[in-house]
């Protein structure tokens, strides 16, 4: 298993591919929790914090996913 910042730019670029094919946010997901071992991956709260940012105040609007 290798880290992702081992990729090479041709494996980076499979796996955009990959990505932007996907049919639904939850295919998405599916790909990169199929892709990477994120369970284990401990993140920085600096990390989280930017990430939670923008996942509410971009990509959410952009997606506008229906609440359950």
């Amino acid at each position: 298993m290798i880290k992702y910042n081992q990729f090479t730019g041709l494996e980076r670029e499979n796996l955009k591919d990959e990505l932007k094919t996907a049919q639904s946010m939850g295919e998405f997901l599916r790909i990169l929790e199929k892709n990477f071992d994120l369970d284990n991956c401990k993140v920085g709260h600096i990390t989280k914090a930017m990430l939670a940012d923008n996942m509410v105040r971009i990509v959410l609007p952009m997606i506008n996913p229906l609440e359950k």
